[in-house]
């Protein structure tokens, strides 16, 4: 009778120690999960949107900027100083966010800031010269202008891109967490069938 007893009560502690384990692991996973989950939507997501919406207002400085010199600040087309400025202001408020949400990162964001400077301040000053001296006096600056432009445009590109890559790499250990606990729940569920 005592061999029976204990033949039924081992197995018994024995699945439940096993099931203790596995629901401790399984708690630790999901929190782990939930962590990472979180910083995907709050930290990777937002700055992968400022980071395009600091790439817009690079372009629309550029644009706008463009626009005054193309219209000479003809009346009622006089506003470009005014929207690249708002447009520029979004740069820096965008880069002080940025470097908030992602201090790690602070020194790509200088870099832009460092180029950005210098690009705004040629667009400005090309578009001074077409207003004041017309296309001669303009094109002058031009060649100088697309050469900050494009190395502006490539810094924020690259910081778009490891956001990107950065949500890119945590969804993908998520996602083989989420895997992995799977396979154990299949596992320990197979040992339960088994030692039942």
């Amino acid at each position: 009778m005592r061999s029976i007893k204990f033949k039924i009560v081992l197995p018994i502690v024995f699945m439940t120690l096993i099931m203790l384990i596995f629901s401790t692991y399984q708690y630790n996973m999901l929190s782990k999960q939930e962590q990472m989950l979180e910083l995907i939507e709050h930290k990777q997501i937002t700055t992968l949107v400022y980071a395009k919406e600091m790439k817009l207002n690079v372009v629309q400085v550029q644009q706008w900027l463009t626009d005054i010199s193309a219209t000479r600040a003809a009346e009622g087309f006089d506003d470009g100083y005014d929207k690249a400025a708002a447009s520029a202001n979004k740069v820096f408020e965008l880069a002080d966010k940025l470097r908030g949400l992602y201090p790690e990162k602070s020194s790509e964001i200088d870099k832009i800031i460092a180029d950005f400077g210098p690009y705004y301040e040629t667009g400005k000053t090309m578009a001074a010269r077409y207003i004041e001296g017309g296309p001669e006096a303009g094109n002058q600056l031009m060649e100088q202008f697309d050469r900050v432009a494009e190395q502006i445009n490539n810094d924020v590109d690259e910081f778009v891109m490891s956001a990107q890559n950065d949500v890119a790499y945590i969804t993908q250990e998520t996602d083989q967490q989420i895997k992995f606990t799977k396979q154990l729940l299949i596992g320990i569920a197979l040992a339960f069938i088994i030692i039942s």
